[in-house]
């Protein structure tokens, strides 16, 4: 019986690593029989009466897997190794990964982290309308990944569908509730549409799981400040700062409003 969990910790891999990230395993591992040990002595007195042994219930055979699947899997994991390179900075071959993972879908169209893989590489692509449609064709195969809603959620937050964007991150943190990414998309939304107290909540519960976010600490700062709790958002830009920020034009905003809000 296949577990669910399998699917999420490997399209987690694709989401941390990028799409070479994910490793497909395909054995079969049968623990071994129990047998008894043929060193063991006889009892040295009769054994006593035992109840009579029961019929155990009927196992199901597994159900074979087609070569066609087998292939799939085979196809999908040579599109992923177009995807990995050795050297840093080094080009990828976007373009056939792309066609290797539709030939995977055509081989054994069940197979959603196919679809997964080609919908992160034609979002990369700029090809947004076909990550889309692949994204949604993942859950359909398997409601239960919850990136591919996270993932979706930010193509919608794109095309400017907050609605249903609030939506995606709320499903995928549903099936996830300790991912911090989610939290804090779905903070950044509602916090546009005007549900402070909401978006305070997600902000606050991105920085909990993520202490190391700073992207995330300044957020929160800046909706605090708006909301005219100074010392809150002076704390919460302050962290930012020490955690560091990436991007010139962040830290120049981080500034600005902390000067704004020390004078």
């Amino acid at each position: 019986m296949r577990r669910k969990g399998g699917r999420r910790k490997i399209a987690r891999s694709v989401w941390r690593l990028g799409l070479p990230g994910i490793v497909l395993v395909l054995c079969g591992c049968a623990a071994p029989s129990k047998t008894a040990d043929p060193r063991s002595a006889a009892p040295a007195t009769a054994p006593q009466a035992t109840a009579p042994a029961t019929t155990p219930p009927a196992v199901a055979p597994a159900t074979p897997v087609s070569s066609e699947a087998l292939q799939a899997r085979d196809v999908l994991n040579h599109g992923l190794s177009r995807l990995r390179t050795a050297v840093p900075g080094a080009q990828t071959d976007v373009a056939g990964a792309i066609a290797d993972f539709t030939k995977a879908v055509e081989l054994d169209p069940t197979l959603s982290l196919a679809y997964y893989a080609r919908a992160k590489a034609r979002n990369g692509q700029g090809d947004v309308t076909g990550a889309m449609a692949d994204f949604t064709k993942t859950l359909e195969l398997d409601p239960g990944l919850s990136l591919a809603y996270h993932q979706r959620g930010l193509l919608r937050v794109r095309q400017g569908d907050g609605a249903g964007a609030v939506a995606d991150f709320t499903k995928a943190l549903e099936l996830d509730p300790e991912h911090a990414p989610s939290f804090y998309q779905r903070g950044l939304l509602l916090a546009r549409q005007g549900d402070t107290a909401r978006a305070l909540a997600d902000l606050t519960k991105a920085v909990q799981l993520d202490p190391y976010d700073s992207i995330a600490w300044s957020q929160r700062g800046f909706l605090r400040a708006r909301q005219g709790d100074r010392p809150g958002a002076l704390q919460d830009l302050k962290n930012a700062l020490e955690l560091g920020v990436p991007n010139p034009q962040d830290q120049a905003a981080i500034r600005s409003a902390l000067q704004e809000l020390q004078q």
